[in-house]
């Protein structure tokens, strides 16, 4: 770039020292910037607008819905988190028992 297109490029203005040129942006960050906005307006109407889209709080209620379906089985049978970590401790309690009787006698001898 010669020196007289650049002239007719600045600003006026310097800062630091820094001369500002008058470029345009590139045409692929435009088209994202349209692109952004255009997306922002289209999601805004159909989400929050119309009905045409579920609304996040529609959203949250099937969602829950939908897990809520696999939860109550368990819930009917009678069967709670507290009586499966019941279950489990009493199995890990008896296999702590013998292992415990296998260390002993390991231990002893066979003194029992």
């Amino acid at each position: 770039m010669s020196e007289s297109e650049e002239g007719e490029l600045l600003l006026g203005h310097e800062y630091d020292g820094i001369q500002e040129l008058d470029n345009d942006l590139p045409r692929w960050w435009l088209f994202g910037f349209y692109f952004t906005i255009a997306f922002g307006v289209v999601y805004w109407i159909y989400y929050h607008v119309s009905t045409l889209g579920p609304t996040p709080h529609q959203e949250y209620l099937s969602e829950m819905a939908s897990a809520g379906y696999r939860v109550p089985s368990a819930l009917i049978k009678g069967v709670t988190d507290q009586d499966l970590l019941l279950g489990v401790v009493g199995v890990l309690c008896g296999i702590g028992v013998l292992i415990f009787a296998e260390l002993l006698r390991a231990d002893r001898g066979n003194e029992q």
